[in-house]
């Protein structure tokens, strides 16, 4: 599996492309892009704040 991460700037936000490549077999796309989601959001909530 393959990850790079690209980071630019967005309306005064940041925005984080994380592109996987080659995932291993049994790893469905749409089953690992929530899982990122998840991983992305939780460091954004600590520098953010809460919602």
């Amino acid at each position: 599996m393959s990850v790079t991460t690209t980071r630019s700037g967005a309306d005064g936000a940041t925005e984080v492309e994380v592109p996987h490549r080659d995932l291993p077999e049994g790893i469905r796309p749409q089953d690992d892009e929530p899982g990122m989601r998840t991983a992305l959001d939780r460091p954004a909530r600590l520098v953010e704040g809460p919602a």
